[in-house]
């Protein structure tokens, strides 16, 4: 499917959980660095497209962005989980969700790579 941006219609920041595989993933929409710009996410994650696009709010609360660039760079497409906010914590969330082995995951460092390699962002991470 590629990347894809779903746009906020009103307002700048929004979050909600998305059921993928029976695990509840949480998601947030965030502004861009423009003034006024309404919040956004980006993903190239399949399961969390196709959630998006069968949540109640979606054509309510956000649609997807028409006319968007064929090619957007992977850098941009992270899905951002703000409610991570320890190290532990990211831990816990990418051994269970993403298959990390905890052991990979020694420092900050690490587990900061290893959850951009899955296109995620721990905005809140101390």
């Amino acid at each position: 499917m590629g990347t894809k941006k779903y746009v906020l219609k009103n307002g700048h920041k929004y979050g909600t959980l998305l059921e993928i595989d029976n695990k509840h993933i949480p998601v947030t929409f965030v502004s861009g660095m423009r003034s006024g710009q309404n919040g956004f996410l980006m993903t190239s994650d399949e399961k969390i497209q196709s959630a998006l696009e069968k949540h109640p709010d979606f054509q309510i609360k956000f649609v997807l962005e028409q006319g968007q660039p064929a090619f957007i760079p992977a850098a941009a497409a992270v899905t951002d989980v703000p409610v991570i906010t320890t190290t532990q914590e990211a831990i816990d969330f990418l051994v269970k969700n993403h298959g990390a082995k905890e052991e990979e995951l020694k420092s900050k460092k690490a587990i900061v790579a290893f959850a951009e390699s899955k296109g995620i962002g721990f905005s809140n991470l101390k």
